[in-house]
């Protein structure tokens, strides 16, 4: 999976393919951390779970720091958890600076 975002952006939400049927799951939600360490745990928006595919939707301060973001998705499913990628991989996207950002450096 390959996403990038600028910036102070909310748009476009990020798209995760967990690649197999998660209905019925109590929660599907992504553990993430940005480049300073802080964690945070998020609600995934549902696209077609018998399918796995639900996607991120960010708030405001979700993209405040430049640089790279990891992440794995968490499936809850009566009090036991599930991570996927299942490999031991982790979901790594980046947060690009935007115009402004590359403008006020120089």
């Amino acid at each position: 999976m390959s996403y990038d975002i600028v910036r102070g952006n909310t748009q476009p939400p990020m798209d995760v393919d967990i690649s197999g049927d998660v209905t019925g799951a109590d929660s599907v939600q992504l553990r993430w951390a940005k480049p300073d360490g802080t964690t945070y745990l998020s609600n995934l928006t549902a696209v077609t779970p018998s399918a796995g595919l639900y996607k991120m939707e960010w708030g405001p301060d979700d993209t405040d720091q430049i640089g790279p973001h990891i992440g794995e998705v968490v499936v809850t499913v009566g009090g036991e958890e599930t991570t996927y990628p299942g490999d031991g991989s982790k979901i790594i996207w980046w947060v690009n600076p935007s115009v402004a950002d590359l403008v006020s450096e120089s």
